[in-house]
């Protein structure tokens, strides 16, 4: 959703409680780089994670809980929400949404039970698996832990990522069959990514890693980390610039975007340094801005982002919110 041809509206999910305004919406100038607080959401338990349908203007969240849902609401010109529906989510703890480009489904993940649904847009319950077994990590692999789920670009498959037993589930379209992509043991997939090039990026939470695979074969794995860097870390997001010839991961440890030239393989070559736990970022609709959510430090930091080389310069500018853990642009 665009207001003008500079300026883009954004949607920032708090790791709060439902007495708090939990998704707020914000105007972003592009031209400046800046945020304006516009209103938002209340009513959701750990709206940890949104998702905007752009075609039907829905924008769906869920409620990270035990016992999760999900909430779709339809968003107006003047960003009032009409709640859709609120369901159960099919699990505990649903952490991630992704939606069906060419078609009427959402994925939802529910990472503390191990149970991988899919709703129609209308809420109805679709498809459920539950995986079990038992990872590498005592600690944080001690069952299966479904984190994330994406559609190939031509929709011909589903990837789903299991971080509790190190592994990506590959399912046919009409979800009659699958496949299981081992991955190296204690790495825990987290998020995922389509290149231009067709290859699957993952990273890779507990290994702060990105692995790089073509059919189900690995072909890459590099870390997100300085070689000097001893403390602990873990990786969180990832997202390709729009030309996909960049690859930006963030840090939770570390604290910074690492950032990776994407020409036949990975190559990192910098680091933007953010505030404390950068768990989610997003780059401005026109490349000129990478915006990171830092949830243990209450900022949104912005930065300027150079389209020619692909370097995140540091923060022009800080802003206060209360544990943002999720940006969506609307």
């Amino acid at each position: 959703m665009c207001y003008d041809d500079c300026m883009a509206i954004l949607a920032v999910g708090s790791r709060v409680s439902k007495n708090e305004v939990g998704i707020s919406f914000y105007f972003f100038n592009e031209q400046i780089g800046s945020l304006v607080h516009l209103g938002g959401i209340s009513g959701i338990e750990q709206p940890t994670f949104q998702l905007f349908d752009r075609r039907e203007r829905v924008l769906y969240s869920v409620s990270e809980t035990i016992n999760g849902s999900v909430s779709a609401y339809t968003i107006d010109e003047k960003l009032h929400a009409e709640l859709l529906f609120s369901v159960p989510s099919g699990g505990d703890f649903p952490c991630h949404l992704s939606l069906c480009p060419f078609d009427e489904l959402v994925g939802v993940s529910n990472y503390g039970s191990g149970d991988f649904t899919l709703l129609t847009r209308q809420g109805k319950l679709f498809f459920k698996e539950h995986f079990e077994g038992v990872g590498f990590d005592p600690i944080r692999q001690e069952g299966s832990h479904i984190h994330s789920s994406l559609w190939s670009p031509d929709c011909s498959h589903l990837y789903v990522a299991d971080l509790g037993l190190d592994r990506i589930v590959r399912y046919s379209y009409d979800l009659h069959s699958k496949t299981v992509i081992e991955l190296p043991e204690g790495t825990g997939p987290r998020h995922m990514a389509f290149g231009k090039d067709g290859l699957l990026y993952v990273v890779a939470e507990l290994s702060s890693e990105v692995l790089v695979y073509r059919d189900g074969e690995l072909q890459q794995r590099i870390s997100t980390l300085p070689p000097i860097f001893s403390g602990r870390n873990t990786a969180s997001d990832l997202h390709f610039s729009k030309d996909g010839s960049y690859l930006y991961c963030s840090n939770r440890g570390h604290d910074s975007v690492a950032i990776f030239r994407v020409n036949h393989s990975l190559r990192r070559f910098e680091y933007c340094i953010t505030d404390k736990e950068p768990r989610s970022f997003i780059l401005s609709p026109d490349g000129l801005w990478m915006l990171v959510a830092n949830a243990s430090s209450d900022t949104i930091t912005i930065h300027r982002r150079n389209q020619v080389n692909g370097s995140v310069g540091e923060k022009t500018q800080r802003l206060a919110v209360r544990e943002p853990v999720c940006l969506t642009w609307m």
